[in-house]
């Protein structure tokens, strides 16, 4: 592997020398070329280091503690790095270079068995027509019937099936293995999806499907038992490629920049779904080849990885992505690890930037059946929003950035043991609360919309986002609310929590990113009120779908403007709809059809295409008055 640098000289001899960086605490060492950059050789040696901007030195999360020969400190370190950190050896990987044989430790890996992961939602109210299109169907044992006929070993198989299959359905693979397997003794059955046969099973053997909803930060797989419906196992991890950027334009612009960059994102959310499969497997006892259906969402960027297509597209004008109907593959042809001749079916993308994760949750949600209006908006990296009801559906993509996961914070982080995930406010002062009431080591989305309602309301902030220092302003305040206000290398911050060995601190910047976020979000749903034409109270029901939607406090995300002031009563959170679409899809003809229907249907508004937008947009960033 040969890595590419910024400034690479061809003729520096110096440059081409090879050193040894050895990564702590797993002991891997690579031998890279002199001034690769700590990121790159972690990449070359196969560890994860948390870099949710990519690599572009916009979010100091990727902290290496070094000893050994490297280059001085960037411009990039200095901003986010304290002067007594880099006097300690703490460095960004990114930026940093190596100028000799190098040890770092890994101050913030990113993966972590203790991320707190969404990984149900509610399924819909209505009930389910039960008809998975993968079904078993009993032949019974063959061998008299195969003896007394002079037909062939595929025809006396089709008879048996009565009219589920079709003599043109069988693939090469199979009919090779039919000789021994009809003449075997065995009771079998045959494993069929619309009318097409996927393989022969013995009689007693079950058939699963796993449903899989692909997210930029993390992924979810549930097992599903194909002969009654019933969830038997659920499995989630973070994605591996967010190594690569927390966000889907990161990933991209990886993939256009290096020429393995897709083979390098696709080889990690492959091994992420073969790990969850193993786990599903693992706690259940099924076999990987009792698993003959898997159904994907994800969004257009996550759906173009996992196929292996290069997305590059997507993210320029005109926006067009290479596929946004359901792809039909085998589990052979991705090297997932379940019964090769599985299908693999992705769910339609409704446009380049609303994918089949949004299908997923127009179709758990039931917007596009519901008589009155509804509004579903759908927070991660990237926000979605759909807007409609029976008679017209519209759903946009806006650009909220990754503030509300945590990243490109300054103590950021994502839903993980120590994360703060609630701030409460009131006359004795600051009360946070954090994952797995372990100490804070930094906050994620939940806590960032509590702590921002809480200035609003105390006046720490104003509506510009401006956090206020002047005394004079600030004189009301409890006198341990003003203690927290601080200087922070010349911008104002708040303190979180405080002990011997941290501060954490809500800085100006970060309101800016929250503002910037809340009002992409906000902005989209205006857009789309707009278009159909509906005020706020001709919206009938609010539904808040994915892990930021499922935690977050209604009151305080009204409070700092992401969403319209509704009535509490009309907000609803529904967990991982994306995910419930998935399991519809798989368990459900009539889902498959109306999944189908949902992404023809949906009208996909480009926001960018809007005058209205950047007025919308603006108006957004500000904060509601009190």
């Amino acid at each position: 592997m040969r890595l590419q640098h910024e400034g690479d000289r061809p003729n520096d001899g110096k440059r081409r020398q090879a050193v040894t960086v050895t990564f702590r605490p797993s002991s891997q060492s690579v031998s890279v070329p002199l001034g690769a950059t700590l990121r790159e050789a972690a990449e070359a040696a196969g560890v994860d280091v948390d870099s949710p901007c990519g690599g572009l030195g916009l979010c100091g999360k990727c902290m290496v503690r070094v000893t050994g020969a490297v280059e001085p400190p960037t411009d990039e370190e200095a901003q986010f790095l304290l002067p007594e950190e880099i006097e300690g050896g703490t460095r960004l990987a990114c930026r940093v270079r190596v100028a000799g044989d190098v040890e770092a430790e890994v101050l913030r890996l990113a993966e972590s068995d203790l991320h707190k992961i969404l990984v149900s939602g509610m399924m819909p109210e209505a009930d389910l027509e039960f008809e998975p299109p993968c079904k078993k169907f009993m032949v019974g044992d063959l061998g008299e019937t195969l003896h007394e006929t002079r037909t062939s070993d595929v025809e006396v198989l089709v008879a048996a099936c009565d009219g589920a299959i079709e003599t043109r359905s069988f693939n090469l693979e199979l009919v090779r293995s039919l000789p021994e397997r009809l003449r075997s003794g065995t009771e079998l059955s045959v494993v069929h999806s619309e009318r097409d046969v996927l393989g022969l099973t013995d009689a007693t053997s079950r058939i699963f499907g796993v449903a899989v909803d692909i997210g930029t930060t993390t992924v979810v797989g549930s097992l599903l038992d194909l002969e009654t419906g019933r969830e038997v196992a659920i499995a989630s991890r973070l994605n591996a490629q967010n190594v690569f950027g927390a966000d889907t334009i990161s990933r991209i612009n990886f993939c256009s920049t290096d020429d393995a960059g897709l083979s390098k994102l696709h080889g990690k959310i492959m091994a992420t779904l073969n790990e969850i499969v193993g786990e599903l497997l693992q706690r259940t006892g099924a076999a990987a080849d009792d698993v003959w259906e898997v159904v994907l969402v994800g969004n257009a960027t996550m759906v173009h990885l996992f196929l292996g297509i290069l997305p590059k597209h997507l993210a320029l004008a005109p926006y067009a992505p290479v596929v946004r109907a359901p792809a039909h593959v085998t589990a052979g042809e991705l090297g997932l690890k379940v019964n090769q001749r599985a299908r693999l079916r992705t769910v339609p993308c409704i446009g380049s930037f609303v994918g089949a994760d949004s299908v997923g949750v127009i179709l758990s949600s039931g917007l596009h059946k519901a008589d009155k209006v509804k509004l579903a908006i759908d927070i991660g990296t990237n926000g979605e929003v759909m807007l409609g009801s029976r008679e017209r559906m519209l759903a946009c993509s806006t650009a909220a950035g990754p503030a509300f996961e945590g990243a490109e914070l300054s103590c950021g982080m994502r839903a993980a043991q120590g994360a703060i995930e609630k701030v409460r406010f009131d006359g004795d002062g600051v009360h946070i609360k954090t994952i797995a009431d372990a100490k804070p080591i930094g906050i994620c989305g939940s806590g960032v919309v509590d702590v921002v309602a809480g200035l609003l309301e105390l006046g720490v902030i104003e509506p510009s986002g401006r956090i206020v220092t002047d005394a004079g302003t600030t004189k009301h305040l409890p006198g341990d609310i003003q203690q927290r206000i601080v200087d922070n290398n010349g911008e104002p911050a708040f303190v979180l929590y405080e002990d011997e060995s941290q501060r954490l601190m809500f800085t100006q910047r970060d309101v800016r990113q929250v503002q910037l976020a809340k009002g992409a979000i906000r902005a989209g749903i205006e857009c789309l009120k707009s278009l159909l034409g509906v005020s706020n109270e001709a919206i009938d029901k609010v539904y808040l779908a994915g892990a930021f939607g499922n935690y977050i406090n209604p009151h305080n995300a009204i409070r700092i403007g992401v969403m319209p002031p509704f009535p509490i009563s009309k907000v609803r959170a529904v967990g991982n709809a994306a995910g419930v679409g998935a399991k519809l899809v798989l368990l459900s003809q009539r889902a498959r059809d109306e999944a189908r229907e949902i992404a023809a249907t949906t009208e996909h508004i480009e926001l960018a295409d809007l005058r209205s937008f950047q007025d919308h947009y603006m108006e957004a960033m500000l904060f509601p008055e009190g």
